[in-house]
């Protein structure tokens, strides 16, 4: 009898673990740029590893397995919600056209991210304001907020209201190239010092590219895309097509 209660407490716990796992997907709404930014951002990570900084830190770029990207708006959303969230993608991007974006700075920050920043235009901004308006209310309300947002307490508010640091006023459009997560603080600041050093010897110059698309898709714990759920191209002429991604495919 013992042991048959203990086998169905098993079964339950397991159970429960498995629903609370469910409802925690992370979801990234996000923008996908025109040729040119893969190429400059891959241009980059070859002057890394000619410096022998990638092989140094034992670092993958994003690029190699995840396409480049722009967060309009990232949080947790129950999977169930996933076709109202679509549908609402749908009805904000049908008279939306390509539109221009501009590459300023690469930085690398104290989360151990090494970042591309986007001019923030007005049509970003909108965009991004117009989907967390609209997809906010369907969002997780226990989703945690990511670790590396103690590096920036004044995105706390946007979080606590919208599930999401980067919203509204806090939004800082960018193409994340690559992460490392190092607990010794020393490794950390060598890290930085060896990174920032790379970028000012790499010279940044201003590029221009285009928006193309805008996908829905999950993501891992740096908020890179592993598998594309709905992709919509932008408007070149009077064309719009929906791409809905057969259940399963990876996008790498």
């Amino acid at each position: 009898m013992f042991k048959k209660v203990i086998v169905i407490l098993l079964i339950t716990v397991s159970f429960i673990s498995v629903s609370f796992s469910s409802s925690f997907k992370e979801y990234d709404i996000h923008l996908i740029p025109s040729k040119e930014v893969t190429l400059y951002i891959k241009d980059f990570n070859e002057f890394l590893d000619s410096k022998g900084l990638l092989k140094k830190y034992n670092i993958t770029p994003f690029i190699v397995n995840h396409p480049a990207h722009i967060t309009l708006y990232l949080t947790g959303f129950s999977p169930e919600k996933i076709p109202f969230i679509e549908e609402n993608i749908e009805n904000i991007t049908q008279n939306i056209s390509e539109f221009n974006i501009e590459l300023t700075n690469i930085n690398v920050n104290n989360s151990g991210f090494i970042m591309l920043d986007v001019e923030n235009s007005n049509e970003l901004k909108l965009f991004s304001d117009t989907i967390v308006s609209s997809l906010s209310q369907y969002r997780n309300s226990e989703y945690s907020i990511p670790k590396w947002v103690k590096y920036y307490p004044q995105k706390n508010e946007s979080f606590t209201k919208y599930g999401s640091p980067n919203t509204f006023s806090e939004f800082t459009p960018h193409f994340s190239i690559m992460a490392i997560s190092l607990d010794d603080e020393q490794q950390k600041q060598n890290f930085i010092k060896d990174m920032s050093n790379a970028i000012a010897e790499f010279r940044a110059k201003p590029i221009k590219a285009k928006i193309v698309a805008i996908s829905l898709g999950e993501v891992d714990k740096n908020g890179q895309i592993i598998k594309e759920l709905l992709t919509i191209p932008l408007k070149q002429n009077s064309n719009k097509n929906i791409v809905n991604h057969k259940k399963g495919e990876n996008h790498v």
